[in-house]
């Protein structure tokens, strides 16, 4: 009977182990999975924020073109008036 209880009691002992170490895996999967999902948000949110500025230096280039683009027709055409 003695025997009987060890067994017992081991098999409840490695049981419960098993439970605190599923349940502290459970814990460490859900911290590292939220820590990934706010690194991805940050990352993200960068990305944008530099796509945007991009955007913006994009549309400024293209201004600046058209400008001197403009400027250098003018130029064409007041030459060609003095000659």
């Amino acid at each position: 009977m003695w025997a009987a209880d060890n067994f017992k009691r081991e098999r409840e002992q490695s049981s419960n182990e098993y439970e605190d170490l599923q349940q502290f895996l459970k814990k460490e999967k859900s911290l590292r999975l939220r820590s990934l999902n706010e690194k991805e948000r940050k990352s993200l949110e960068s990305i944008k924020e530099k796509v945007t500025k991009l955007e913006e230096q994009q549309i400024t280039i293209r201004n600046l073109i058209a400008e001197i683009d403009s400027k250098y027709h003018q130029q064409d055409v007041e030459f060609l008036k003095v000659r």
